[in-house]
């Protein structure tokens, strides 16, 4: 090695093992990392709403927050920045029996899905394209 790179980790680890206070920096006392789970199911998940609240009013900032199903909806929206009160807000003012239906309303499912489920139960076929040369009227002269 030349002398140059000697003298340059010679100086370097001089540095660093002699004078600690120069490289450490006086870090400030951490607080503890907060988690929250929130669990599932539609009322459970609604009462969580009731449990941020508390959190908040009690100043316990939450650094982590996972949910399952409703908990995770809630949890999504408050770790997005909406507040305790949007999120009461959000849940009563939902339509309930739409959200939790078991199939979707008609007018959401696709026309091609609509057509299969036609062919499927009722015998008739929906085609948007021209007609088979076979089904066409004639002309009359």
């Amino acid at each position: 090695m030349t002398l140059l790179w000697r003298s340059l980790i010679t100086s370097t680890l001089f540095f660093i093992f002699f004078c600690p206070n120069v490289t450490a920096r006086q870090t400030p006392a951490k607080r503890e990392v907060v988690g929250i789970a929130l669990s599932g199911g539609g009322a459970l998940g609604i009462a969580h709403v009731g449990v941020l609240r508390y959190l908040e009013e009690q100043r316990i900032p939450i650094d982590v927050i996972a949910g399952t199903s409703m908990g995770g909806l809630l949890g999504g929206l408050y770790a997005t920045g909406h507040s305790v009160d949007d999120l009461e807000r959000i849940v009563r003012t939902a339509d309930w029996d739409d959200l939790l239906r078991s199939t979707p309303r008609f007018e959401d499912v696709s026309v091609s899905e609509k057509q299969e489920w036609n062919a499927k139960y009722s015998g008739i076929v929906c085609s948007s394209g021209p007609k088979p040369s076979s089904q066409r009227p004639s002309p009359t002269p």
